[in-house]
């Protein structure tokens, strides 16, 4: 396990450059820095400024884990396009011709531990389980 996280923190780390940051970011809140990478465990998530950029982003990915010997599972893959706001799938992604599953309007995907839809909603056994773990 210890040499998956450090072979999984060099691609996070080579993905969260200032200039591949700077290309692909997303800017989550005027506060926080710009982000293009995150990542927990073996989940690693790509925030792009659009579905280009979040196609050229996930190449590289591909590239950084084959080049450690490892290989994303598309089939395990979801995208989260949001337009204006709201969730669409209106630009498919595609990666070794195989599609990407987006998630539509209504759809629910879990996340750790969050699911994610039109709205995210913090699981709220786990979060009230935590509150009694501080008392």
């Amino acid at each position: 396990m210890l040499l998956f996280n450090i072979a999984v923190d060099n691609v996070l780390d080579e993905l969260s450059e200032n200039t591949i940051s700077e290309k692909y970011e997303y800017n989550l809140h005027e506060d926080l820095p710009n982000q293009s990478v995150a990542g927990f465990a073996d989940d690693v998530t790509l925030i792009t400024n659009g579905i280009d950029s979040a196609m050229e982003l996930a190449i590289q990915s591909k590239n950084c884990f084959e080049n450690m010997g490892m290989k994303i599972n598309i089939s395990k893959c979801s995208a989260i396009n949001l337009k204006n706001g709201k969730i669409t799938c209106e630009e498919k992604c595609q990666m070794d011709d195989e599609v990407v599953k987006c998630i539509s309007q209504g759809e629910v995907i879990k996340y750790l531990r969050v699911d994610i839809t039109d709205e995210i909603v913090f699981d709220r056994l786990y979060s009230f389980h935590g509150v009694l773990q501080l008392v």
